[in-house]
């Protein structure tokens, strides 16, 4: 990891970007809580910077700039199984998601990403809407990914 350029005074060669990047997915289900819940990703594949926190569920921008996340979600196969989730960031939504497989019985998933600027301290999270579900298991078919663009 690149930890910057240091020269002598003077010296003008740039010094190396700040690297920001997580990728992480949930291995369990998520049944219906009692009002709107952070999901949180058990599983981390990758978290640089240590800017994505695994038992909040949050990221936090360590550097001001532009960045880009992902996030996705997944129905049980059963019928009328639905959610509705929403990226945040600093309580206000920013892109949802929802599906509803109604009378099919069968999966449903969506998935969708979003670039935003972020100023140092924002904090950026997906979160389900009460009374609904999010399937996952050992398989893990719900993630939650973000990078650093540019810094600011």
């Amino acid at each position: 990891m690149c930890a910057g350029y240091c020269g002598t005074k003077g010296d003008m060669r740039p010094s190396c970007p700040p690297v920001v990047v997580f990728s992480a997915a949930r291995t369990l289900a998520l049944d219906a809580p009692d009002s709107n819940k952070i999901v949180t990703y058990d599983n981390v594949y990758v978290n640089v910077g240590g800017a994505y926190n695994k038992s909040s569920g949050k990221f936090v921008a360590p550097v001001a700039g532009i960045y880009s996340f992902t996030f996705n979600g997944m129905t049980r196969s059963i019928t009328s199984a639905s959610y509705w989730i929403a990226l945040i960031q600093n309580d206000l939504p920013r892109a949802t998601l929802w599906e509803d497989n109604g009378a099919t019985g069968s999966v449903h998933a969506s998935s969708n990403t979003v670039i935003l600027q972020l100023a140092v301290g924002d904090e950026v999270f997906v979160e389900l809407r009460q009374g609904k579900f999010l399937n996952s298991n050992f398989n893990r078919h719900v993630t939650y990914s973000g990078f650093l663009i540019h810094a600011d």
